[in-house]
């Protein structure tokens, strides 16, 4: 993630600190309370995900001039 912020696709701004720390959260728990959080949490993240394959795309084109279906 740390590369994504570096290249400038990504800020790290709230949304993705709040996502980096669910993360960190995850890597070795069971505790049902972050499960939940986790899973609350997965709209945001997959929106977050989607503007990052928009800006991936948009960098694809810019580079290539062609035009990438995801």
């Amino acid at each position: 993630m740390r590369a994504v912020f570096e290249t400038g696709l990504i800020h790290a701004d709230e949304p993705w600190m709040d996502l980096l720390e669910l993360r960190n959260l995850t890597t070795h728990t069971c505790d049902e309370g972050v499960s939940e959080r986790v899973y609350n949490n997965l709209p945001v993240t997959m929106g977050l995900f989607l503007q990052l394959a928009s800006r991936i795309r948009g960098v694809l084109r810019f580079l290539t001039g062609l035009s990438i279906v995801m």
